[in-house]
């Protein structure tokens, strides 16, 4: 699997959203996607809210202090975090030697876009 940040820097909430969308567990929680519960009366008043916005903080504090390379690491996973650039294997065009064809000769005047 390749990831475009180094997996210490991508936290675990970060990986859950892109995964599952929002986390919180009531949609007036949420950070993103909030939305205001249709039979609330008064959000400052909810018990409800209020239980649930306690365990919830809680729980965002322990999954944004963790990273995807401690959730492989906790796997016994290695991580390898590469620094040189991405070149796909005999170039963007594999057998094709880094040209294209497109089944037609090129002696003719035309615009392919590049």
């Amino acid at each position: 699997m390749f990831v475009i940040k180094p997996p210490a820097e991508v936290s675990i909430s970060e990986l859950l959203r892109l995964i599952d969308g929002p986390i919180a567990p009531l949609p007036c929680l949420s950070r993103r996607a909030y939305q205001r519960c249709e039979d609330c009366v008064d959000e400052d008043s909810c018990r409800i809210r209020k239980v649930f916005a306690d365990i919830f903080w809680s729980y965002l504090l322990l999954i944004e202090s963790l990273s995807l390379a401690d959730m492989l690491r906790s796997m016994h996973l290695i991580v390898n975090e590469v620094s040189e650039s991405f070149e796909p294997e005999n170039g963007a065009y594999g057998e094709h030697g880094g040209g294209h064809h497109h089944g037609h000769d090129h002696d003719h005047a035309h615009d392919h876009g590049h």
